[in-house]
């Protein structure tokens, strides 16, 4: 049995939870950036510092 990666029936962007990497954090704000410049990654929940 092969184990796909990717599924052709979805469509969107991936839904993001981020834990810690507050507005002082450097980390969390770079991850952010990251995630919004490659576009395929939406920010719908976190829990932040």
């Amino acid at each position: 049995m092969a184990i796909e990666g990717r599924s052709e029936t979805r469509s969107g962007r991936i839904r993001l939870g981020m834990v810690g990497g507050g507005n002082d954090a450097f980390i969390g704000g770079v991850h952010r950036i990251a995630s919004r410049i490659d576009d395929k990654y939406e920010l719908v929940a976190g829990a932040l510092s």
